[in-house]
């Protein structure tokens, strides 16, 4: 590779957020206390790399939305409603999987100034 194109790789790599570079470290948990998980889908989040790698990334995509939202109470609403519906319909990987996706998906539209998505979750 040329060495321009290194140093365009490597700023490329540089300016995006932490929770996207790759690291050779032990990944962390997810974005809350697996000593305090007491339901199931928390416990699959704790025991799953990828699946607390999302949790880590919805985290931080979850902050800049909260900041961006336009109502603030509504966003709270919205936001356990979304909560409510992970922890009484996602008892698989894949139900949770897709609960990411789908959450992401939510919260991207209100970082770009639209109305959530209504969310396709279901068992």
């Amino acid at each position: 590779m040329p060495p321009s194109q290194a140093r365009r790789n490597e700023a490329a790599q540089a300016a995006l957020p932490a929770p996207h570079r790759p690291s050779t470290a032990i990944s962390p948990g997810p974005s809350f206390d697996c000593a305090k998980a007491r339901s199931m889908p928390e416990k699959m989040i704790c025991s799953d790399a990828e699946l607390a790698r999302l949790d880590r990334e919805l985290g931080w995509v979850y902050a800049r939305a909260k900041n961006a939202a336009a109502d603030g109470a509504a966003f709270r609403r919205q936001n356990s409603e979304e909560w409510r519906r992970r922890e009484a319909t996602c008892r698989d990987r894949e139900c949770l999987l897709r609960w990411y996706a789908n959450r992401h998906d939510q919260l991207m539209n209100i970082l770009q100034g639209q109305e959530p998505a209504p969310s396709t979750v279901s068992r």
